[in-house]
């Protein structure tokens, strides 16, 4: 969890955007818990943003069934704003988008996201009317592809095209990764 404010998760943004909402601390508009990163979109009218939180490096080397847990909540407009977790081992040169829509535990739901998160379009969202939480979902995947990989870093993703109206974004806590036993 974030109660004790880690310096190795930063938060950052791209060039082409002037906007970084997410904030690390204890929500006070649309989430609610203890101290997590979240987005803080104070306007009615989300800006154009290109935003995330990175975190420290992690080694892989030796695991034989590597997963990823955390928690999150979604409160996006229909395909115009949304998450997506990508990973790098490559000293974040290249970002690659982990998993793919239903393939893990609560697990991307939209692949058509206006906000293109992480400078992609595969993520969660508000597909259909049916992705936004009314509280703390877990969400897990596999981490397999990651296999004796060292130096990986993985980056929370939020994206909005500026154009979503009355929304809150994506928060996270409790990332946790381990060995899974099935």
């Amino acid at each position: 969890d974030f109660a004790d404010s880690p310096l190795e998760w930063q938060s950052g943004k791209s060039p082409e955007t002037n906007v970084n909402s997410w904030l690390l601390g204890n929500p006070t508009k649309g989430f609610s818990g203890d101290k997590c990163w979240y987005t803080f979109i104070s306007e009615t009218n989300a800006p154009r943003e290109q935003s995330w939180i990175t975190s420290p490096c992690y080694d892989f080397t030796g695991t034989k069934r590597p997963m990823l847990k955390m928690q999150i909540w979604r409160l996006f407009n229909l395909d115009r704003d949304g998450a997506t977790v990508q990973y790098s081992a490559d000293s974040s040169k290249t970002w690659n988008v982990l998993g793919e829509i239903d393939d893990g535990i609560r697990w991307y739901n939209d692949y058509q996201i206006d906000g293109k998160p992480g400078d992609q379009s595969l993520g969660w969202s508000n597909f259909s009317g049916s992705g936004n939480d009314n509280e703390w979902m877990e969400a897990r995947h596999s981490l397999d592809v990651l296999k004796n990989k060292s130096s990986v870093q993985f980056r929370i993703a939020y994206g909005s095209d500026g154009t979503a109206r009355y929304n809150n974004g994506f928060a996270f806590d409790n990332f946790w990764i381990g060995e899974r036993n099935r």
